[in-house]
């Protein structure tokens, strides 16, 4: 019997969806802020305007992703304010926005779309702790070392 429980346990286990990405935890936000502006092609504060369906990339080898459109109402590099940029989850590590403002550190693919990393500074105004998940509540702090 519990062979049998085992074995089911693994075959479940080996057909669901896993996730790659693994953030760091950030010790310095400022050198973060840093480092996700030299990195990024476009920085912007932007209103999402639009979420649409999924789109399927199989024969490139992307993920299923969502895609969306936001309005930059504040450019800090790569864009101007007024431009309405085209957005997907590019890989596993990607991640989509809901509607409302947000801060996006974002790259652009080869066709001018933009996207962004699930461990990236990028953030809604809204739920500025949230990163991917709906449900998703950050670990606390590492006790200091003293």
């Amino acid at each position: 019997m519990n062979k049998q429980l085992l074995l089911l346990l693994i075959t479940i286990t080996l057909h669901l969806p896993s996730f790659a990405c693994q953030c760091g935890f950030i010790e310095n936000l400022k050198e973060e802020q840093q480092t996700s502006f030299t990195d990024s092609d476009v920085a912007f504060n932007g209103q999402v305007i639009s979420v649409g369906e999924s789109m399927k990339y199989e024969s490139e080898g992307h993920f299923n992703n969502q895609i969306y459109e936001i309005e930059v109402i504040e450019a800090f590099k790569g864009t101007e304010v007024g431009e309405l940029l085209k957005g997907h989850a590019l890989t596993t590590c990607s991640a989509s926005p809901d509607f409302g403002t947000w801060i996006i550190y974002g790259n652009k693919d080869d066709e001018g779309n933009i996207y962004y990393s699930s461990c990236s500074l990028s953030r809604s105004f809204h739920e500025p702790d949230r990163i991917m998940y709906p449900d998703y509540i950050p670990p606390p702090p590492p006790p200091s070392m003293e």
